[in-house]
């Protein structure tokens, strides 16, 4: 079982006496911080026999203020009890251990030694430590800070609390001391390193360990009823599922953007955090993720490249940036950048370009239409030129350097610099071109599309991509407006499960009650519509009869309702 630690030094002052508070309420009048210090943490929390206090003090200190008798009572002279006996008429459940002969520390050698020792001798692995700093020389604090996180690190112990006894705003012991707590400057430092840590290296998990340790039991104690709490315990689990999203080269994962969602709802759920100084730091985490698009995006599969480039994440880098190269181009020629056969066909534009003495592959003969196609997208000749050498680089990685042609650590990082500059000058950011999603018009009118005249047909496909038929509803004169409102919700299913697919914008012409409750509703989560417009033309046949022909003019958006 862990052991709870009580560590604090004793000065050398005649100490008056003083009633110390803590929330208004009253720990004991005391000529001694540790003696009041000690009630305050026992009625706090449960301490055991287990437990343990170490009293740091020079010689100086256990003769005047250790032992009894040195100093007398300002006003009846009578001497005064050491805080060895205080202590002891505590009658605390675990030992109290002096920790004696420690040197003043007046230089740096002497304060090394009183570091070492209490480093050595009052702190165990696994240790819960309590610091008391309102005694002892002026640099004391900053060593006790040093102290705890280097035992952090070499014997996992914890921070439980520091507390200092302020004596000068009790007027001489007139009013009330106050045991203020530090511990939150503790934490804030906890977080700021573990916040480092992320933005140094993409690591998250310091982080988790700390909402584990430190805001979990928050909300256990406020039941979940606190949103302050579980926003920012949400926004660090987020983040670690983010990060390891990154770092395992999830690129689904971080294009579809779900978790980066869940993320930024977070972000925006956090109104105050649990130290208010918190909130540059939770700022400073958002301002890393910003290259980042919240809606399903082939940018964030290049915006991982350089995350995890920045972060030394090189192998990840390399493959994210090989892997949004052949989704880019699937996208735009609207293939399913999931799906592995559309995978291996851009693959094969980029063998065929680069290998072009080379005959076609013979499962790919069948596909030939497809892979001009996408050898006629842009940029595609200057993709290969860093696809190709990329490949090279990334089976270097793969194989470990267990290859006779293997690069240097320093090369391949200069190398991977290069592609990821080359990628960014061919490409331009225009969501146009670096939209992986497919294109879709659906066509949801009484008109299908295998009716349409050869403009109509370009005039889609130029600027909505396929058409997809959606066959507009026989709706009955006689429905009531409940049965348009069901019948609108329905179709608004419908065309949001097409959307999940792709980016889709709607041709809605029809009856108009219905029309109109499903454009509110389409427009209401944000997916464009448009309607078409013709131009009305009338040929006069023999006999007095005429001819109607409409002719397709262009496609037109709906103003918001």
């Amino acid at each position: 079982m862990n052991r709870k630690v009580f560590v604090s030094f004793l000065g050398t002052t005649n100490y008056g006496p003083c009633d110390y508070h803590h929330d208004n309420r009253s720990y004991g009048k005391s000529r001694f911080a540790q003696e009041v210090t000690l009630n305050y943490l026992m009625q706090s929390e449960e301490w055991s026999d287990a437990d343990a206090a170490y009293i740091l003090m020079t010689k100086d200190s256990e003769i005047k203020n250790w032992n009894d008798g040195f100093y007398q009572d300002r006003q009846t002279q009578e001497p005064l009890t050491g805080l060895e006996t205080c202590l002891r008429q505590m009658a605390l459940p675990f030992p109290v251990t002096p920790v004696k002969e420690l040197p003043d520390g007046n230089n740096e050698e002497e304060i090394w030694q009183i570091f070492q020792r209490v480093f050595s001798e009052c702190i165990q692995e696994g240790d819960t430590l309590y610091f008391d700093i309102t005694h002892g020389y002026r640099y004391l604090p900053m060593l006790i800070v040093v102290l705890g996180n280097y035992a952090k690190f070499l014997k996992n112990i914890t921070v439980g609390g520091i507390s200092y006894c302020n004596y000068e705003i009790s007027n001489w012991g007139a009013k009330p001391g106050l045991i203020v707590d530090l511990m939150p400057l503790s934490t804030l430092q906890d977080w700021t390193y573990a916040s480092g840590q992320y933005i140094r290296s993409g690591d998250a998990s310091t982080l988790v360990k700390l909402a584990d340790e430190v805001v979990r039991p928050m909300m256990k104690k406020h039941k979940g009823q606190d949103s302050n709490t579980n926003n920012l315990y949400a926004f660090v689990k987020s983040l670690d599922s983010l990060t390891k999203e990154l770092r395992t080269c999830r690129g689904s994962e971080l294009i579809t953007a779900k978790t980066l969602k869940r993320l930024s709802q977070a972000c925006r759920s956090i109104d105050a955090t649990v130290i208010p100084q918190l909130d540059p730091l939770i700022g400073k985490i958002q301002e890393s993720l910003t290259s980042f698009s919240l809606d399903e995006d082939i940018r964030n599969g290049f915006a991982a490249v350089d995350w995890c480039f920045d972060h030394g994440l090189y192998q990840q880098a390399a493959t994210l940036l090989e892997e949004s190269i052949i989704t880019l181009l699937c996208g735009q020629v609207n293939l399913d950048w999931m799906n592995r056969t559309h995978r291996d066909l851009a693959s094969a534009a980029i063998y065929v370009q680069s290998h072009p003495d080379e005959p076609l592959k013979e499962q790919y003969h069948d596909q030939q239409t497809t892979i001009h196609s996408i050898q006629a997208t842009p940029g595609f000749a200057a993709l290969c030129s860093v696809y190709t050498p990329l490949s090279e680089l990334r089976n270097d990685f793969n194989h470990a350097g267990m290859r006779t042609s293997h690069s240097k650590p320093d090369d391949i990082v200069t190398k991977l610099q290069n592609y990821i500059e080359n990628y960014k000058t061919i490409l331009t950011p225009s969501k146009a071109q670096l939209n992986c999603r497919p294109t879709m018009l659906i066509n949801l009118t009484n008109h299908p599309s295998a009716q349409w005249d050869a403009g109509q047909t370009a005039a889609a496909n130029k600027f909505y991509g396929p058409v997809r038929d959606l066959p507009f509803p026989d709706i009955d004169p006689e429905s009531d407006e409940q049965h348009i409102a069901a019948l609108a919700d329905d179709y608004l299913r419908q065309v949001l499960s097409l959307a999940a697919m792709g980016d889709v914008t709607v041709h809605l012409m029809g009856e108009m009650t219905f029309t109109v409750a499903l454009l509110k509703r389409l427009q209401a989560h944000h997916i464009p519509c448009v309607a078409s417009t013709t131009r009305r033309m009338v040929d006069e046949l023999p006999g007095g009869e005429k001819k109607v022909k409409f002719q397709f003019v262009r496609f037109r958006q709906y103003e918001s309702l």
